[in-house]
């Protein structure tokens, strides 16, 4: 693993992503906006009806998702923009290796759910008063845990865009979201119908809200949670990056350049 590589393309990629144009920069903090204006209101007239803790999870929630999306969009998106520009064939043609374009999306991913945590963090608070640190250093484990979780759904989704090409793109944008109904964000997993309750528990951003959830109820932190999260987010990216190796091969025996002819 040579980390000059590494460096260069996650450059490269930060380049595009700040300096491409309004398109990465909406999905980087206009729909986080509108989330946080949308669902953060809901919270707030909750309180009338409602223990204080409830609009309080949610918004701790509301700026701990974008953690999750930014990982999984980075690292489809990261894909999809040389599939545009019709630059796989460079990009694979150079001694790069998989590991080290799996590794320079994860640092993208990094650095913009860092970012985007901390533009939803600030945004909560000049809206509505609350604080979101203030539940202090539980948010640490609780993000990296989302991060994990967001790498293996973006490397799944990258998968199978270096197999098949731009005609499955929409999967970028709209396969993370449909964990969320599962990953009980605003509700606990109890509420969910037993079908619906049995894929949650196969989710890891599951656990990380319910052990948010019992936290901010309860104040103490179920670290079973966390290390059931842990233990599925490393069997899951295992997965994804093993099937993005295959992926990778058999597109390779098909030939890259037929991506760039779509």
């Amino acid at each position: 693993m040579k980390w000059h590589r590494i460096y260069a393309l996650w450059r490269r990629n930060l380049t595009l992503t700040y300096g491409g144009g309004i398109d990465p920069l909406v999905d980087l903090f206009y729909w986080p906006l509108y989330d946080i204006f949308l669902w953060g209101l809901t919270a707030v007239a909750f309180k009338s009806v409602a223990p204080l803790n409830v609009s309080n999870v949610w918004l701790i929630a509301l700026a701990l998702w974008p953690v999750c999306y930014r990982a999984n969009l980075d690292m489809s998106l990261s894909l999809l923009s040389e599939l545009w520009s019709r630059n796989v064939v460079n990009l694979f043609a150079t001694p790069l290796e998989i590991h080290e374009w799996v590794a320079s999306s994860m640092l993208l991913g990094l650095f913009d759910a860092t970012v985007s945590f901390l533009y939803a963090s600030l945004v909560i608070y000049l809206l509505y008063g609350f604080n979101v640190f203030s539940l202090g250093w539980i948010l640490l484990p609780l993000a990296l845990l989302l991060m994990l979780s967001g790498w293996t759904i973006g490397l799944f989704t990258a998968s199978w865009l270096l197999y098949s090409g731009q005609k499955l793109q929409k999967l970028v944008w709209v396969f993370g979201w449909f964990f969320v109904p599962f990953s009980a964000l605003f509700y606990p997993l109890q509420t969910l119908p037993s079908w619906a309750f049995y894929i949650a528990k196969a989710v890891p951003m599951s656990y990380v809200f319910d052990a948010l959830r019992t936290f901010v109820n309860q104040g103490s932190l179920p670290m079973v949670n966390l290390y059931i999260s842990f233990a599925l987010n490393c069997f899951y990216l295992t997965l994804s990056y093993q099937f993005f190796k295959k992926m990778y091969h058999a597109s390779r025996v098909k030939g890259l350049s037929r991506l760039e002819s779509e």
